[in-house]
């Protein structure tokens, strides 16, 4: 644990002297446990305090992997600290590699003008034999102090808080989880990127329906015929039924005649850029095509495959709508949901959204566009399984009544999930679920609610009868409602995010923590006299202090507010 005190950009930056200052504490080890031991993997849990910060961690050893996973919950109460984990490596050399994305980059030890690496995934030490690598799955600042030694920046917590709303001097306070990993390789048998592709992005277990098809048990969707071409991604496009497939030359070796083969007969095939517009179309064969890689390129393709699936038709309900809950931004005040609530019409770029394979059509030419629940019965169509409804739920989250029956439904406000942030008096929380569709602001009243999310969340309901009983509810809103035959859940069987329950916080800050959490006299003195709304430029500039943060400031005003901080002879 080193002493950081960073005062001008304390979030931004990380001071060539604070990474030579000697370490005043160290989280020490009181506790250590076998928690896992068995012919497959064993695992040792190690817990390490230091004052009101305590670290636990889980090493691991697979049988199956060339490599030793460290896991950590890391809960950190150290303020104006920075946080590195030393890696003293029995092999010297002055130069560090580090994997910067779309390559690998050298670097000498630490000097004054280079010293912290933004390394995405690994950072690593090699000589003229052997190779160690050090993996990390969330932390991004490793620096090489000596020929031997690599550090990552676990967390850093500065001296100063930029100003006060922002209590910077709280960052990465609370829960931290992440993940590093050390493995080895022959020098001519480099597989750093490799390794950390592994460990970054396991393979995920997912169960769904038994269907029919003509693929065999064992297949591979694509393959390259160079391994030094390296595929960032396989995936769906954004806009259409087609897939992208982006590849690097990660080596910078100017890569020729590369040939991909699919698992299917290509039906077409274009070069795009990164938001998928289309630069060309391209040659192929059946189900393979070649292309070349300069040094360092980056490509990207468009495919779309022979005899892809075609999915149902989706029947949409014509739902009888009694409210105004979708509007543009010339009639945000329109709404006649609860609390005058409105989604963005300008969000919805479609009238047909999909989310799951689901489609849901949404009513952008009606005046009325949303159903609020108030005991209507809808008559069902038997020939379907199930109806899939397109919810708002204002209230928090818990049970509604649909067909006098208890649904579970998330509130549509609620964050989905974020860590401790200290500075705001919260504790961090997830929630395990999947929201249909996010809106990144909505409308309420006359106002754009700006940097507050909305989630409209799906609700499978199984036809059963002819009619579907909508329980009174002005919390609940209905956009779209959709017949499937299909059931579309799938199950995933592995963790994808952090388990975090909500709990009340209860954390007592200190004197000095709380101190640079209230708004100066001087801060107050100016919003009392100065319109912030107005301001033109403002640059928050040199002179926080340990005292007293943002006491020097620097502003640039429209003629009159300058005129009306003269007349109130307020000394800038």
């Amino acid at each position: 644990i080193h002493d950081y005190d960073s005062i001008q950009w304390p979030s931004w930056e990380i001071k060539y002297s604070d990474i030579l200052r000697k370490p005043y504490g160290e989280l020490k080890t009181v506790k250590t446990n076998i928690i896992e031991n068995n012919p497959l993997k064993v695992s040792l849990e190690i817990i390490r305090e230091y004052n009101k910060s305590t670290l636990k961690e889980i090493v691991s050893l697979d049988k199956d992997l060339k490599r030793i996973d460290i896991y950590n919950e890391l809960l950190w109460r150290e303020p104006s600290s920075n946080l590195k984990i030393s890696f003293p490596l029995i092999i010297n050399s002055d130069k560090g590699t580090y994997d910067i994305g779309t390559s690998k980059y050298n670097r000498l030890n630490n000097t004054e003008k280079l010293y912290e690496v933004p390394a995405q995934k690994f950072a690593k030490i090699e000589n003229d034999k052997v190779g160690i690598t050090i993996l990390s799955d969330s932390r991004q600042g490793f620096d090489k102090p000596t020929d031997n030694i690599i550090r990552l920046t676990a967390v850093h917590t500065p001296l100063s808080n930029y100003r006060y709303e922002c209590s910077q001097h709280l960052l990465d306070y609370g829960l931290n989880i992440f993940s590093y990993s050390i493995t080895s390789s022959l020098v001519n048998e480099d597989n750093s990127i490799k390794e950390a592709e592994l460990f970054t992005k396991p393979l995920n277990t997912f169960k769904m329906n038994i269907h029919s098809g003509d693929i065999n048990n064992d297949l591979t969707i694509y393959s390259l015929s160079d391994n030094d071409a390296r595929v960032m991604c396989f995936k769906k496009a954004l806009n259409q039924n087609k897939y992208v497939l982006r590849v690097v030359d990660y080596y910078g070796k100017s890569l020729k005649d590369i040939k991909v083969n699919f698992i299917k007969n290509i039906k077409s095939l274009y070069q795009i850029r990164g938001d998928e517009e289309i630069i060309k179309p391209l040659e192929f064969e059946n189900n393979s095509f070649n292309f070349d890689l300069n040094k360092y390129e980056i490509k990207s393709f468009m495919i779309e495959f022979d005899n892809e699936p075609t999915y149902e038709d989706f029947i949409y309900y014509k739902l009888p709508f009694n409210k105004v809950g979708i509007t543009s931004n010339n009639d945000r005040s329109k709404s006649t949901l609860k609390n005058k609530i409105s989604l963005p019409k300008e969000l919805i770029n479609n009238e047909i959204l999909s989310s799951k394979s689901i489609k849901y059509k949404f009513d952008l030419n009606s005046e009325l566009n949303a159903l609020e629940f108030n005991n209507q019965e809808l008559k069902l169509d038997r020939n379907y399984k199930y109806a899939y409804l397109l919810l708002l739920n204002q209230e928090k989250d818990g049970n509604i009544l649909i067909n006098n029956k208890n649904v579970f439904v998330q509130n549509s406000f609620e964050e989905l999930g974020y860590y401790d942030l200290y500075g705001l008096k919260l504790y961090g929380q997830t929630k395990d679920i999947h929201q249909a569709f996010a809106f990144t602001h909505y409308h309420k009243k006359d106002k754009d609610q700006v940097f507050e999310d909305l989630y409209l969340y799906s609700i499978k309901i199984k036809i059963d009868s002819d009619t579907l009983l909508l329980n009174k509810n002005k919390d609940i809103a209905l956009f779209a409602l959709t017949y499937s035959n299909d059931d579309y859940d799938i199950i995933c069987y592995d963790k994808l995010i952090d388990k975090l329950e909500k709990k009340k916080f209860d954390y007592k800050f200190t004197k000095d923590e709380k101190k640079y959490m209230v708004e100066p006299l001087n801060e107050r003195f100016k919003d009392i006299f100065i319109d912030r709304r107005k301001v033109k430029y403002v640059n928050w500039f040199e002179g926080h202090s340990k005292q007293s943060p943002s006491d020097f400031y620097q502003m640039k005003t429209e003629k009159k507010n300058n005129e009306r901080r003269k007349n109130l002879k307020i000394d800038e």
